[in-house]
Order: structure tokens, then C-alpha cells, then sequence
């Protein structure tokens, strides 16, 4: 079993009001995911502000934490059995799909 650690914030589009930014809607959630060496510990200490949640190699969420509900409208059994990508935001599916592509990158003219 490997071990990811994935962090993010929040994606907020904001509005002008008075002449100031103003976060009007949430519009997603951006997350970098770091692949853990074999830990000789089995615990990633988690900060106030995360929730933890186990996805099998099918990208299918097996496991979240009931604290999701204290960052997201979601509880637990919205997430379970569900696909990570059934997450995605409509405005990242083309850059979530274009990371997938398998690319032909021209020789190095070796």
C-alpha cells in the first residue's frame, strides 16, 4: 500500500464590489498529491484544517473521514464508492484530461 500526501485550498471565484476582490463561489478544490516513502511510521500527522480519506488504486474513494463535512458539503457517504474524477471542477476536466494524454516527445537526436 502506498501512502499519498495531498494538499490544496479551496478554488474561489471572486467578484469586484466597491473596488475591492470579493470571493463570490467556490469552484473547486486545487491539490498537489506527494507520493510518501514507505513510511516506518503508519501516520501522517494532520494539521487542524485537513481530513483524511483512503483511495484505492482505481482512484475509487474507499474511506473519508467525517470531518469533510466541516470544509465541504459533503458528508462521508457522498464521497464513498465514488471516482476521484466524479470531483473534478468543469473548468479543470480539459487540464485533467490533457495531463492523462501518453506523449510522443520528439528524439533528442541521439
Amino acid at each position: 500500500m502506498s501512502v499519498i500526501h495531498i494538499t490544496g485550498r479551496l478554488r474561489l471565484r471572486v467578484s469586484l464590489s466597491h473596488g475591492r476582490t470579493v470571493p463570490s463561489q467556490i469552484m473547486g478544490l486545487v491539490v498537489v498529491a506527494h507520493a510518501l516513502p514507505p513510511p516506518t511510521i503508519n501516520e501522517v500527522r494532520i494539521d487542524c484544517h485537513m481530513f483524511v480519506t483512503r483511495v484505492n488504486m482505481d482512484l475509487n474513494i474507499i474511506y473519508c473521514e467525517n470531518r469533510i463535512s466541516d470544509y465541504m458539503d459533503l458528508t462521508p457517504v457522498d464521497i464513498v464508492g465514488k471516482r476521484c474524477y466524479h470531483f473534478i471542477h468543469a473548468e479543470d476536466v480539459e487540464g485533467i484530461r490533457h495531463s492523462h494524454l501518453d506523449r510522443k516527445y520528439p528524439s533528442m537526436g541521439m
